[in-house]
């Protein structure tokens, strides 16, 4: 009994098959071998995370925090405001704000206030070392990840008289 090889017979199918093709049948092996990976499924690349953007003109995080009425109760600095995905794949707005001078626990202690002044509620908080982390919830609004740390302790501050940082995390409905 003679042995047809897959690609061959594919070929001979769709000639057989009156093929809509417009290309005229394959008369070499090289062609059948070009026809026959043409109906091979090409193997899917690993999802990546996408990298973080900075946050577009309009859609700024310390004027989207300003519209929601929250409020830095200190003299700071915006190191950063970016779009990104968490490793789970969420979309978010991340918005890192050094604190330029005072006291850093009395600043930590006036923002958490300010975002419960809001309607917000603390619904976790805690403490490793100096390095506070907190979440504050508020039905149909927004849910913010803080993540406080003092000067020495977090990342590189700009300014010589800065005491720390506040991390201000949530996520965004419908994507970036």
């Amino acid at each position: 009994m003679m042995k047809v090889s897959l690609p061959v017979a594919v070929v001979f199918a769709c000639m057989l098959a009156g093929c809509s093709r417009d290309e005229t049948p394959a008369s070499s092996d090289a062609d059948i071998h070009v026809a026959a990976s043409e109906t091979e499924p090409a193997e899917a690349a690993p999802p990546t995370k996408p990298r973080a953007v900075p946050a577009p003109e309009g859609q700024r995080g310390e004027d989207i925090l300003a519209v929601a009425g929250v409020e830095f109760p200190f003299p700071h600095e915006v190191l950063y405001d970016i779009l990104d995905t968490s490793e789970s794949g969420t979309p978010r707005h991340r918005v890192l704000v050094e604190v330029q001078s005072g006291a850093f626990d009395s600043a930590m202690k006036r923002f958490g206030e300010s975002l419960v002044d809001l309607g917000y509620e603390k619904v976790s908080d805690s403490d490793e070392g100096g390095r506070v982390q907190q979440v504050y919830t508020q039905a149909d609004k927004p849910t913010y990840y803080l993540l406080m740390q003092p000067a020495g302790m977090g990342p590189k501050l700009h300014g010589p008289e800065s005491v720390g940082s506040i991390h201000i995390m949530w996520n965004i409905p419908g994507g970036i």
